[in-house]
């Protein structure tokens, strides 16, 4: 039998029941997580493995093994102890929209989807047809390529690493470039005609009005704001408490596409001061709930005492409001915005209005204030000018040129 040298046992850092041995077995380092309750059981489950007298049940050896089998076996083995359950689904989806079906052409066979294609066989052509894909038939930007991009490769990485395939052909392709977002916020009179057309109009669903008018004055994300229940509002101390996000995904297996997640960063869910015009939007949205509640009787589902919901009850999904956003623009003849432009228009309007960017920083609460610089760097020059302009004022009469 191969001499094998055993380098050690390590718990895993997220999750105890999981450990990993690493160890050289016929000159071929190898590295794998384990179940196991002790590190005592991880140790026995090694000595296996350097016996070679029990395989990895987990561990792929046909070479053989289609694309779609080893990402299935990539996110059971390492999606779901290294990654948050929101990031698991998000890259499931990425797979299935943009990777899976993507159809490869050839010699032996014409238009076979990438994710029945054998490891063995991917190429830097495919890889590099699957960017021209996305990018000439979806037509989707940079950024989203890049991410499929990179889904992939991490997935083609542990093959790799398993010595299923020679190389990582995602390594060797010119990728695309990362895009810089910009965008272009609505003046203020646009703005306002927007939401006032928002109030009047009978084409906007029942509630969701407010909604764009919360979004523009707090600068909270669509998930935020449908995250937000009636229990989160303290009245008495005028707070309002983020406590939870909802995200839409199309995937089976989660309920009725929504995920409640914990926030974009670590600090995104914190309270925010209730200001008196959250407050009237909160009671008119109270009061409508109330009133439709004893219109409809049993039949209102509002269980869960979510504060941006239909006339039902129901919580408006985010696809749902993202649907209304862009058909309302579209009807009204307004200039193309993302619901995340309004997001955007609130740090504007600060930044414009001469709010220190640190202020900005907070109040959407970006994770460092280097992100809010960037994000908002072509404001800044403006703002920058008009702080000169403060000083130039100040000195007016002063001489010049002694």
């Amino acid at each position: 039998m191969a001499k094998v040298k055993v380098t050690g046992v390590r718990r895993h850092k997220n999750n105890p029941n999981k450990w990993e041995i690493r160890y050289y077995f016929e000159g071929k380092r190898i590295s794998e997580y384990v179940d196991a309750k002790t590190k005592t059981q991880a140790g026995e489950i090694r000595a296996l493995r350097m016996a070679g007298v029990k395989e990895d049940a987990n561990k792929i050896e046909s070479v053989d093994v289609t694309l779609n089998n080893f990402f299935q076996k990539h996110m059971e083995e390492y999606g779901k102890v290294n990654w948050t359950p929101k990031w698991q689904i998000e890259v499931q989806n990425i797979y299935n929209r943009y990777i899976k079906d993507y159809n490869v052409s050839k010699e032996d066979w014409l238009n076979k989807p990438l994710g029945q294609s054998h490891l063995k066989d991917i190429s830097v052509a495919d890889i590099s047809g699957l960017i021209a894909y996305m990018n000439n038939t979806l037509g989707i930007s940079n950024n989203s390529q890049l991410r499929a991009i990179a889904v992939l490769s991490k997935c083609l990485d542990r093959a790799f690493k398993q010595e299923l395939i020679e190389k990582n052909p995602v390594k060797l392709i010119d990728k695309p470039s990362a895009e810089h977002k910009k965008f272009s916020p609505w003046d203020i009179d646009t703005l306002i005609k927007f939401l006032d057309k928002s109030d009047a109009s009978a084409e906007v669903p029942f509630l969701m009005n407010y909604l764009f008018r919360f979004a523009v004055n707090s600068g909270l994300r669509r998930s935020e704001l449908l995250g937000l229940r009636w229990e989160d509002i303290d009245w008495k101390n005028k707070t309002i408490n983020l406590t939870r996000t909802v995200v839409q995904y199309n995937n089976s297996n989660v309920t009725n596409g929504f995920e409640y997640g914990q926030g974009k960063t670590e600090g995104s869910l914190i309270p925010i001061p209730m200001t008196p015009e959250f407050e009237n939007i909160l009671k008119a949205i109270h009061g409508s709930q109330l009133e439709m509640k004893a219109r409809i009787g049993h039949q209102y589902n509002n269980k869960i005492g979510s504060v941006f919901t239909d006339e039902d009850g129901n919580l408006y999904s985010p696809d749902r409001v993202t649907r209304t956003l862009n058909r309302l623009i579209s009807k009204w003849n307004f200039p193309k915005i993302t619901f995340h432009g309004f997001r955007h228009m609130t740090a504007t309007l600060l930044i414009n209005n001469g709010t220190d960017l640190k202020v900005v920083q907070e109040i959407l609460r970006h994770k460092t204030i280097q992100i809010t610089a960037q994000t908002y760097s072509h404001i800044a020059p403006k703002t920058i000018a008009d702080e000169y302009n403060k000083i130039s004022d100040l000195t007016k009469g002063t001489s010049v040129g002694r």
